[in-house]
């Protein structure tokens, strides 16, 4: 059972449910940005190429990738392994297709957001099945 915004707020004082909401809000505002990042390139590399379903593609990786976060948002465990999965199968299938690991930087920025994203979404159902039950 999942505690509602009231609940959430009358438990604002607990510290460990604070960092846990911290946590899966800074993983959806790191999805905004891999998302608009994602855009960007993708619209630079449509338009270099000359192709526009290349940009379209990007488009809808973002949509993706900014609907995930807000189901982090949302206190979805699901959303915040899919998002963590998504990561690692882009920098997989950039790998196996180019031969090339990519930026290790971006890897590892988004990646400690998406795992702190995770970990919060566990932190919250954990703790707010404590407080259903007591």
């Amino acid at each position: 059972m999942e505690l509602t915004y009231d609940q959430d707020r009358r438990h604002d004082g607990d510290p460990r449910i604070r960092r846990a909401l911290k946590r899966m809000r800074h993983a959806f505002y790191a999805a905004i940005a891999q998302a608009v990042i994602g855009v960007a390139v993708g619209a630079w590399l449509g338009s270099s190429v000359g192709d526009p379903m290349t940009t379209v593609g990007y488009c809808i990786q973002g949509a993706l990738v900014i609907a995930l976060g807000y189901g982090v948002l949302r206190r979805s465990r699901v959303a915040a392994g899919m998002l963590l999965l998504l990561l690692a199968a882009g920098a997989i299938g950039r790998w196996v297709t180019t031969g090339e690991r990519g930026t290790n930087t971006s890897l590892a920025i988004f990646g400690y957001f998406y795992v702190q994203g995770l970990r919060g979404t566990l932190d919250y159902a954990r703790l707010a099945r404590q407080r259903v039950v007591s």
